[in-house]
């Protein structure tokens, strides 16, 4: 207890005695009306007696801690983390097992929205680091391809030291002779200068979709990487929000193309390698000048584009769906904002996450026994048209009968709301966004009051509106502990040292 900075001192005769007397439904005495404390009736509803605060998961990641508070913490959410002792575990695996007492829903879809700087990355990122470490196929798409250069760079900071690191193992073979003890003190050794995040790091599979690299095209095309009636149907999707009215105007191009595709489709069941370019290009060699020449058009648009990551002539592989831990990022998009109307510029991007939106949806379709899990990143745009909504409804719906677990990283409320209640969220988490307080409320089934308004609006960076696969609602602040690991998360570069002292 010394050791520790914690006083012992010998108990009072009387201690034991008060001990017991303070149990529930003990009864006291005349006696011991001196050695009671008073106190008003809300600070003994403070207590809670027989009442629990909880969220989460029993056995689970520790993300944060329950916030008791309705008023502001003014930004310093460690303030928020220090007034609590109520601890949120979370593992996102268990909403769809079967035999958890409590749980009313099934579903494991979550989201996680809210506005530009609250803590929304943050989040997602803990959130896919942890379930990253468990016997599970994890996708991460990453449509700013931020990820994987702060990773490295993380990385090579670390590996820096790794030349010290290996003279102390050095000297620790010299110096110790038994075998487990060096052991251990190895560890030691590489658990300072931070070699496991390092062989993490190098655990994680890669891929950034640029373009401009000829190795690339192709990574998303349907004829590289689905079959059948799914091939076909993304095709058709990719190909007319390419060339919107031009190829639905008229039923003769229509025609042509879907019989051009079921062609192409069919050298591909014999073996041959091809993509969707081969669809448009067999259609240039048509007699009808209308066919074409907007054949030719849309070989034109492809060319030089990010669309080459979806047309092409099928030369290159797709994007390995095996790897364990896959952080897909996509270089050269232009995305609209929540907001913003969809221009002709939008559109090749909008294409290419069509195609990355069923590339996960066929990542986690593919083995029902394989526990899968997909983090979606600006998810808002699916729903800017038609097409993206039915895509995100596809990927939805894979959900608990395949074990796949979808997570929607969005801005907006609105974005995760439905009309079919089967594709809900069973999770999920909501950060601050001021011009929606009311609807995040009445999407929690909450009372919109004063009382709640305040206690959703007040809210400081770090803390998001949480509700769990058994219904239970709180307001929780993140926290993922550990400095070493969390510098992952950064997403935000700067070269003004002095901004934080300044402020």
């Amino acid at each position: 207890m010394k050791d520790i900075g914690v006083q012992v001192v010998s108990g009072m005769s009387d201690q034991l005695y008060f001990f017991y007397k303070n149990r529930f439904i003990e009864q006291l005495e005349e006696k011991d009306k001196y050695c009671i404390q008073a106190m008003k009736l809300s600070s003994a509803c403070e207590n809670l007696f027989f009442t629990s605060q909880k969220i989460g998961s029993d056995i689970g990641f520790p993300i944060g801690r329950i916030d008791h508070a309705v008023e502001s913490w003014a930004g310093d959410y460690k303030k928020a983390l220090a007034s609590s002792t109520n601890a949120v575990f979370l593992n996102l695996f268990q909403a769809n097992k079967q035999g958890i007492a409590g749980k009313i829903t099934d579903n494991p879809a979550f989201a996680i929205v809210g506005q530009t700087g609250e803590g929304k990355s943050f989040l997602t990122k803990g959130l896919f680091l942890c379930h990253s470490l468990l016997k599970a196929l994890t996708l991460y798409i990453d449509p700013k391809n931020e990820m994987k250069a702060q990773y490295m760079k993380i990385k090579a900071k670390y590996e820096a030291d790794f030349p010290k690191m290996e003279f102390e193992i050095e000297q620790a073979r010299e110096a110790i002779e038994d075998e487990e003890q060096l052991y251990w003190v190895i560890r030691g050794i590489e658990y300072k200068y931070y070699k496991p995040v390092v062989d993490y790091i190098n655990n994680i599979h890669f891929v950034s979709l640029d373009a401009k690299e000829e190795s690339n095209h192709g990574a998303l095309d349907p004829l590289v990487f689905l079959h059948g009636d799914a091939c076909k149907k993304i095709s058709v999707k990719v190909s007319e929000e390419l060339l919107g009215e031009k190829y639905t105007k008229e039923d003769k191009f229509e025609i042509a193309f879907l019989e051009s595709l079921d062609a192409v489709m069919s050298e591909r069941e014999k073996g041959k390698k091809v993509g969707l370019l081969n669809v448009f290009e067999r259609l240039l060699d048509s007699t009808d000048e209308m066919i074409s020449t907007r054949a030719n058009l849309a070989l034109r648009k492809i060319k030089n584009s990010q669309m080459e990551l979806v047309f092409s002539h099928g030369k290159n592989s797709a994007v390995d769906m095996d790897a364990r831990i896959t952080v897909l990022g996509v270089t050269g998009l232009n995305l609209p904002k929540a907001d913003e109307k969809i221009t002709s510029d939008h559109k090749e991007s909008l294409i290419v996450m069509y195609a990355l939106g069923e590339f996960c949806r066929e990542f986690g379709e593919r083995d029902r026994t394989q526990e899968t899990i997909i983090f979606v990143d600006e998810a808002w745009f699916f729903n800017k048209t038609e097409i993206g909504a039915s895509i995100l409804m596809s990927m939805k719906r894979v959900g608990r009968s395949q074990n796949n677990f979808l997570g929607l990283i969005t801005q907006s409320i609105s974005d995760v709301e439905t009309e079919d209640d089967s594709t809900a969220f069973g999770t999920i988490f909501a950060f601050r966004e001021p011009t929606e307080t009311d609807k995040v409320l009445k999407y929690f089934k909450l009372p919109v009051e004063k009382t709640t308004q305040a206690w959703y609006d007040n809210m400081t960076k770090g803390q998001c509106i949480m509700r769990d696969p058994f219904g239970r609602t709180a307001r929780i602040t993140v926290d993922f502990q550990l400095p070493e690991v969390t510098v992952l998360f950064d997403t935000v570069e700067t070269k003004m040292k002095n901004t934080k002292a300044v402020a």
